[in-house]
């Protein structure tokens, strides 16, 4: 019977205490929240190696989140977008001095046109002495298009390697460096490289039939970068077009869709034609190019703001260096020069007389460029010069022509994007209205954009609209593409990579020295621990945080193990009295 009454009396001093839950303060150590971050695919590893030496003694975190107590950066850079909290200690974990072979730097340009030479230059970093050969392969798309090799001598660590590729297609090039050594690693870096194929599309508009603007159009027509509509007017109830072309120049809903406007014999316009140009000029930020023919020119007046010129034979042509150069001999000057003019052709033996004289020269009109002809007689050594001649119009037009902004203008602050990852949009038309957008993938599925006005204001007859998206889960190429009620439509093409650890995940170049994450470790009361040294990292980390015991409620009734010796005296009281004959 006692044996009993002890099994029940504790089974019942065990529930009793259950329910009551008494609670005991403890002194007890906190595990501060670590956060290891990086910010290129290679540091990965590094990454890996610093969780791994840290999770002993901290809370790890491969992600950012709030409240964390410190933060450890593998490598020289720091994360895209990352900002600490004041509060939070900072260290920087380097590389070793013994890397292997580094990509520090990919030079390629900002843009290119379709089929010309892009040149890339990258400059790589290989450790050790003496002679050494590293190899650097150029992949366009994941496509090797170029393999180079190099020879490091000596104490040198660094060389230099030109590489270069001819963009077959418009839109966004991945461009990638894959650099490798005998015995070690092989070392990557990406960039992205704009492809344009823009064809500008060219008005040329004749008062009257003239050989300066026929052999300009000429010129012009035998390059497929330009898109010439002409219209000649032949008498007062003919002319001769070709294309959609505004039968006047006052027609200004039809001359905003021309990049570039060639008008040959302006003196047989009035001043309708002027205004409706000059207001091209302004409000499309377009670019005219004028071919005057005699000094009673109303459109030549106005868009360059001077009305007395002055007539210039020469007795011989005189050589103008432009291109490859032509001849004139009859010029037409203002008598005096407006401001701001930018020479586009000079003579090829500066005279005193030539001072401040240029055969071709260009000035701006509000946001618009206009292009002046002096050298009226250009046109005639075209025979002995005609190379000359057609490449230096041809080269003129196209440089003003780009900069003729497209009617419909999309820019993203970021080109590369990881999923899920938000960017900024910014959209600038020409015409009043609501425009739509919509992302579309390569597989053809399509989702809308919302735009919004922008609250800034923007150039008069600019409007201006801006919007904000994720970046699509699944990587790829997706173009965004925005559409005017007018029908103008603009697009801008977008590149999502894979995120960090996938095979096709973005590489940035490797920093040459501590970089950015020491100075964020010197900012917020941490240091820098070289690679060699990572196992002291534990105990800097400690002694920075100073983290000191706290005093933690501990509630031992909540452990499930008290249901053990709970069942054993409940079972124990059971089966003696079951023996005994008693229920």
């Amino acid at each position: 019977m006692t044996s009993e009454r002890v099994l029940r009396a504790a089974a019942v001093l065990v529930a009793l205490a259950a329910v009551v839950d008494p609670a005991f303060l403890r002194s007890t150590q906190v595990r501060p929240t670590v956060v290891v971050a990086h910010a290129t695919a290679s540091d990965r590893d590094l990454a890996a190696r610093v969780a791994a030496t840290l999770e002993s003694t901290f809370a790890i975190s491969r992600q950012d989140i709030a409240g964390a107590a410190a933060y450890v950066l593998a490598g020289s850079d720091v994360p895209e977008g990352w900002r600490p909290p004041r509060e939070a200690v900072v260290f920087a974990v380097t590389s070793g001095p013994g890397v292997g072979v580094r990509v520090l730097d990919l030079k390629v340009p900002v843009q290119v046109s379709i089929d010309s030479v892009a040149p890339v230059e990258a400059t790589v970093s290989i450790d050790g002495s003496g002679d050494r050969e590293v190899t650097v392969a150029l992949l366009i798309d994941g496509l090797r298009l170029q393999e180079v090799k190099a020879r490091v001598t000596g104490e040198d660590t660094r060389v230099t390697v030109p590489l270069t590729f001819v963009p077959a297609r418009p839109g966004l090039a991945r461009v990638r460096v894959e650099a490798s050594a005998t015995g070690r690693g092989i070392a990557v870096a990406d960039a992205v490289l704009d492809v344009t194929a823009r064809v500008w599309r060219v008005l040329v508009f004749d008062g009257r039939p003239t050989y300066a603007a026929t052999f300009v159009r000429r010129a012009l027509e035998t390059d497929s970068r330009f898109h010439v509509t002409t219209r000649i007017v032949t008498s007062r109830a003919s002319a001769v077009q070709t294309g959609p072309a505004p039968v006047s120049l006052t027609d200004t809903r039809a001359l905003d869709a021309f990049d570039l406007v060639v008008v040959g014999a302006a003196d047989a316009l009035g001043a309708g034609e002027a205004a409706s140009l000059e207001r091209y000029l302004r409000e499309r930020h377009g670019a005219v190019i004028l071919l005057p023919e005699g000094t009673d020119d109303p459109v030549l007046f106005r868009l360059t703001g001077q009305e007395a010129w002055q007539e210039d034979r020469r007795a011989e042509p005189v050589r103008i260096d432009g291109g490859d150069g032509f001849t004139a001999s009859e010029f037409f000057w203002p008598a005096r020069w407006p401001p701001l003019v930018t020479p586009l052709a000079t003579f090829g033996q500066a005279a005193p007389s030539a001072v401040r004289k240029f055969p071709v020269w260009q000035m701006p009109v509000g946001s618009g460029r206009v292009v002046v002809s002096s050298a009226l007689d250009a046109w005639r050594g075209r025979a002995s010069a005609a190379i000359g001649f057609s490449a230096f119009w041809r080269s003129t037009a196209a440089a003003v022509a780009n900069a003729t902004p497209p009617l419909v203008s999309v820019t993203l602050a970021r080109r590369v994007l990881l999923p899920g990852q938000l960017t900024e949009v910014g959209v600038l038309t020409f015409s009043g209205g609501a425009p739509t957008a919509r992302m579309r993938a390569t597989s053809g599925a399509v989702s809308a954009v919302r735009l919004w006005p922008s609250p800034s204001p923007a150039a008069r007859a600019v409007f201006d609209w801006q919007s904000e998206f994720r970046a699509p889960d699944m990587p790829g190429r997706y173009q965004l593409e925005v559409t005017t009620e007018g029908g103008a439509s603009g697009a801008a093409e977008l590149l999502v990579v894979g995120a960090d650890g996938d095979a096709d995940a973005w590489v940035a170049p490797a920093s040459d020295g501590d970089g950015l994450a020491a100075m964020a470790a010197s900012a917020h009361r941490g240091g820098v621990v070289p690679e060699g040294q990572l196992s002291a990292l534990p105990a800097q980390l400690a002694a920075a945080l100073k983290t000191a015991p706290v005093q933690q409620p501990w509630r031992p009734m909540r452990s499930v193990w008290w249901l053990i010796p709970f069942a054993a005296c409940a079972a124990g009281e059971w089966w003696l009295r079951r023996r005994r004959g008693q229920r």
